[in-house]
This record gives structure tokens, sequence and C-alpha cells, in this order.
């Protein structure tokens, strides 16, 4: 189960039962955990409500999946807050649903940003962590370009369903800080990726996150990793580190970030690993993994064997 069910009231956090998430009440949740627990705030995407029993996130994403493999496997018992939203839009057909849910984020992250602010009044330094899927990562990048003096610390990004200039914004405000930010991609996803364009953004020209940010600027990089759950880099660097993270198991799956198994392992790690999982040590390691050569073809030198895969 999750330590702290929270949800996005009318432009304010608040707790399950109604009541406005203030820095006193805040402060008394947090202090029945341990002060050096890491704090992880998990954000759902598309279709669901915490308000209803049955497609709450509370009760069913974060508590039966997400909650159970990242204990598991954290080096460092969480403290986990769950943050809810009404993730449906109005309308008859999936196309306007999600198009309202993708306005609907808008006054989310107005609430999730609040959050944050909050966290870091009554906690602070401890940098708040985020795992987030989808269209949660539209509404955690919306909240972090609204919150600059937050400290934020690292963002696992399942698949978000944004756009590449929404998440260079979110990055400006926080350049120099110690934010990063791992935006998780995987080819099992890339026709969600291509409907989530041509339904929200068809004349959008910047294109989607799915597709990785690719930053050229060292400063901005620093802050951003694309990682590709089937780079076979990564698969051998895992490995090393005692993670089985296994092949994906379709050719669509936009929940396989979660259900793979090994990716709750990854990003348990990432949220809470310490410095051996920062992005510049990532960057490194990925880079100085050399793959089998086919047989019959010699090793070619290029820039895109020894280069982050996401870059």
């Amino acid at each position: 189960m999750i330590d702290l069910a929270i949800n996005a009231g009318r432009g304010m956090p608040v707790w399950s039962d109604g009541a406005v998430v203030d820095g006193p009440s805040l402060e008394a949740a947090l202090g029945r955990h341990p002060e050096a627990a890491p704090l992880v705030v998990l954000v759902h995407g598309y279709r669901y409500v915490p308000q209803k029993s049955r497609l709450s996130p509370h009760s069913t994403l974060f508590g039966m999946r997400w909650c159970e493999g990242l204990r598991v496997h954290a080096p460092v018992e969480p403290v986990l807050i769950g943050f809810g939203w009404h993730a449906l839009g109005v309308g008859r057909t999936p196309l306007a649903t999600l198009r309202g849910a993708y306005r609907r984020a808008v006054p989310a992250a107005g609430a999730l940003a609040q959050l944050f602010d909050l966290l870091a009044r009554v906690a602070p330094g401890r940098p708040v962590n985020v795992l987030a899927h989808s269209l949660g990562g539209r509404v955690v990048l919306l909240a972090c370009r609204a919150t600059p003096h937050a400290a934020l610390g690292r963002f696992v990004l399942m698949g978000p369903a944004e756009f590449r200039e929404k998440a260079q914004q979110a990055l400006e405000p926080h350049l120099g800080s110690g934010l990063e930010i791992y935006n998780i991609i995987a080819a099992e996803n890339r026709l969600f990726d291509r409907l989530f364009q041509r339904i929200v953004g068809p004349r959008r020209s910047d294109g989607v996150l799915g597709e990785g940010l690719g930053l050229a600027d060292p400063l901005c990089a620093r802050h951003w990793l694309d990682l590709d759950l089937d780079d076979p880099r990564l698969g051998a660097f895992l490995a090393r580190e005692g993670i089985a993270l296994a092949p994906r198991r379709a050719l669509v799956d936009h929940w396989g970030f979660y259900r793979r198994e090994g990716t709750l392992a990854l990003y348990a790690r990432l949220l809470s690993g310490g410095a051996d999982w920062s992005i510049p040590s990532l960057r490194r390691a990925l880079a100085g993994i050399a793959l089998p050569t086919p047989a019959g073809r010699a090793p070619v030198l290029e820039e895109s064997n020894v280069v982050d895969p996401g870059l």
C-alpha cells in the first residue's frame, strides 16, 4: 500500500478524504516515517479517477503494482506518496476523452506544484523524487516548470505523453540544480506515441518524448537522460548490476513500462540508488559497454557506439 494518498483538488492538493493538504498535516504525516527515507511521488496516466473506487489509482495501480515493486528493490525504504488526478476528459469517443485528459493535466499540475512546494517547506534538504507514467509525465513536467525553487531530485518518466518543447521548458528553471529526469522509452510504445501525436498535436513539429529529447546543450543534458528499454547496452549494464530486464512481451504494450520484469527494479535503483545511478555515471557506464560484433563484420568506431543511447 502507499504511505500517503493525495489528490488534485480544485487548484490545490487534498487528502483522500477531501481535506486540504497544508504544512502541518503534511509534516505530521511524514513524521510517521524515518527522516532519512527518500520521498517518491507516484503519478498515474490516462483513465484513472481517484474519486471513483474502481478507477482509483491508490487502490489499484499504486497499491497493487508500483508500491510492491519499488519497496522490494529499493536500496532504502522510501516514503511512497500517491498523487491522483482526474485523467478522463468528457466525450463519447476515446479521442475526445484523451484530448480532455491532456487539458485536465494543467490544473492537476498546479496542485502537484503546490505539493512540491509544501514538501520542500516541511522536509527541507530532502529531494522530491517522482515516478510517473504516460500523461502523468505531462503533469509532472508542467509542475516542474512551475516550481523553480523546490528541491527536486530524480524523476523517472515512463513513456511520458508530452512534446519535446514542453520538456525543455520544464528544464529551463532548474539548470544547475540537482534535478535529474530519466525519460524511459520502449519500442512497444511507438504506436501509442504516434497516436498521441496525431490526436493531441497533429500540427506540432517538435515531436514527442517517446522519440527521445536528444539535447545537444551539455548543461541541459546534465539533467536529462533518455533510456531505451530495448537498448542492448542498457540490458548489459543492468545484468552487471544484478537486474534481469526481460525482453518485451508484445509488439504493442503501453503498460509494459512497469509490467515488464525488471523495470521496477531499475526504477527503484534510479530513484534511490545513489551517485552510481546518477545521469553522469550512467552515461559513462553505458558508453563503456562494448557489444558483441556480429560474425563476419569488423567493428566500426562511430560516435553512435560510445554515446548515451538517447542522445
